[in-house]
């Protein structure tokens, strides 16, 4: 089985209230989020939608999210990931349109 089926099946086990599932999907998320993260926010000029949300987040969790340093940084990259896995998970339960990025 493929790792996109196995989160596929998370996903779905979850939407039907399985908290083990959604425990399991919100670890095997939450290490992402963290490079996507990290990522966003090296970024000096996001071209990318997603790193622009990202870094509009980090902005209004502190002043100045590039110029972090150390612990402090690596908190606030912990804080967005889990703000947007909440948000992520949050849509199992209640289902929005995603948005899509068109080039």
């Amino acid at each position: 089985m493929s790792t996109y089926q196995k989160l596929e099946d998370l996903v779905a086990a979850a939407r039907r209230g399985n908290a083990f599932a959604l425990t399991l999907l919100r670890e095997q998320l939450q290490g992402s989020m963290v490079r996507l993260v990290r990522r966003a926010m090296d970024q000096e000029t996001p071209q990318l939608l997603a790193h622009r949300k990202v870094q509009t987040l980090a902005r209004a969790l502190t002043i100045e999210p590039r110029e972090s340093e150390g612990s402090c940084r690596q908190r606030l990259v912990e804080a967005v990931a889990n703000r947007l896995c909440e948000r992520t998970l949050g849509r199992l339960r209640s289902p929005e349109p995603l948005e899509t990025v068109r080039g």
